[in-house]
């Protein structure tokens, strides 16, 4: 077997200052930049295998524009696009790439303009770089992140801190030596929501940004970052909360305090709690090694339950049909669809159909979600194999919303409202099994 070959390249994809923020509401512009935004592109080769990897900052991904971009790069540079990860690191503080009632549209200028060249100049550049490399894997624990589906007193779930929720503390880093032993490249993976801004009219990468950066500035491999099942996990800000500030001023409750008042940069504490965690794992790193690379890819189909009656559809419109933000606009928009489809003579689905992408480097494991999986479904996925390490990507390859566990599907809250109305169909209570065992067998094909 020849060695791995990797390339790797980045291109700035900032927007231009007053562009439509995604993440929060429709209509939220930025006013100025805090840091760059990225997207870095690795191009494994081994032989006649060949697969991409490649992670941007920003919130999401559409089909139609994730699409777009993995045919381009099948037409330029013969990569498959069912060998291509396209991965969200999923900052609330970028561009819109995305569409949703309540969130806002595309921005097709910037897209055009920036998002979709730039990407396309980092994977032609990875593979004019790529080189032979070996690599070695380190894994520890970050608390940077913590369950963020609180119970309230009064049985209502919020977006707060759940420290008894379950919540993934691994932090996996990939490093890659050149043949000289030179550090090349880092891949971190780990899961956690990128809201410690909130919302705020500043571009910025969010936490992830000072963890990479450090590490990168340390080990002087290019560096970036992966999110893992963040669907109900957020920043542990110090302030109890996982939506939090880039700069937040709070005057001083002590009396007589010498300093009148308080800055919180939820950002920077966040993002050097996981950067000192990245460091630690990746100074026990040693053992670099030739790997092999394997790529897969294959239907994963989620049932999908009936229509709700149309009685029903149309008590939740009257209801929500003057909401344009968030979840009121969602509420509205799933009414609308679901009327129109009585109209129409909709015609049923029994499956919601994705493409899932495989992608093994040595005995660890990449497996792409078009959605945000709940922590609980990663763990249960890894849980499977005991000689790799099985790292589920969220936001990777298109955008569905969130991705429940049937225990969450019974309460109420944000995740599960997007969970059930995002889609004229909603998913079946129990879809987190399906999407479990079809990943489990996809993953055990690749490696027979």
């Amino acid at each position: 077997m020849s060695k791995l070959r990797l390339g790797v390249a980045r291109e700035i994809i900032t927007p231009e200052v007053g562009g439509r923020l995604y993440g929060y509401a429709p209509d939220d512009r930025s006013e100025t930049v805090n840091d760059d935004l990225r997207a870095t592109a690795f191009y494994f080769s081994q032989g006649d295998v060949k697969a991409l990897m490649i992670t941007a900052d920003v919130c999401l991904i559409h089909d139609e524009i994730d699409l777009e971009i993995r045919n381009l790069i099948e037409e330029k540079f013969a990569v498959s696009k069912d060998a291509c990860m396209l991965s969200a690191t999923h900052t609330h503080s970028g561009p819109c790439t995305s569409k949703n009632a309540g969130w806002g549209e595309i921005d097709r200028e910037y897209c055009d303009k920036i998002f979709i060249p730039k990407i396309l100049s980092a994977v032609k550049n990875a593979i004019d770089n790529a080189r032979e490399v070996t690599m070695a894997v380190g894994r520890g624990e970050c608390y940077a992140a913590v369950n963020r589906r609180s119970m309230m007193y009064d049985n209502h779930v919020g977006l707060g801190q759940n420290p008894w929720g379950v919540m993934d503390p691994k932090m996996t880093i990939l490093a890659f030596n050149d043949s000289n032993g030179d550090s090349y490249a880092n891949m971190i993976h780990y899961a956690c929501h990128e809201t410690s801004a909130g919302r705020n009219p500043e571009i910025t990468r969010d936490w992830s940004g000072y963890m990479t950066d450090r590490l990168e500035f340390v080990s002087k491999g290019m560096t970036a970052f992966f999110n893992g099942p963040e669907g109900d996990i957020g920043p542990r800000t110090s302030r109890g909360t996982t939506v939090g500030a880039l700069n937040r001023v709070i005057e001083s409750d002590i009396p007589g305090a010498a300093v009148p008042v308080k800055t919180y940069n939820d950002v920077a504490e966040v993002g050097h709690v996981a950067a000192c965690d990245a460091m630690k794992i990746y100074n026990s790193i040693f053992d670099f090694h030739d790997v092999n690379l394997k790529v897969s890819s294959k239907d994963i189909n989620i049932p999908l339950k009936k229509l709700i009656p149309l009685e029903e559809a149309e008590a939740i419109y009257e209801k929500f049909k003057d909401g344009t933000e968030n979840t009121m606009g969602m509420f509205c928009n799933y009414a609308q669809n679901v009327i129109e489809a009585y109209k129409n003579g909709y015609k049923e689905k029994e499956h919601f159909t994705f493409r899932q992408t495989i992608i093994k480097i040595g005995n660890v494991v990449f497996a792409s979600f078009p959605y945000e999986p709940f922590s609980e479904i990663g763990l249960r996925i890894a849980k499977e194999f005991k000689n790799a390490a099985v790292l589920s990507l969220s936001n990777t390859n298109g955008t569905h919303g969130y991705f429940l566990t049937q225990e969450a599907t019974v309460r109420a809250g944000y995740e599960r409202d997007v969970f059930r109305y995002q889609s004229t169909q909603s998913y079946a209570d129990d879809s987190d099994w399906h999407i479990l065992t079809q990943t489990v067998e996809h993953i055990k094909e690749l490696n027979s």
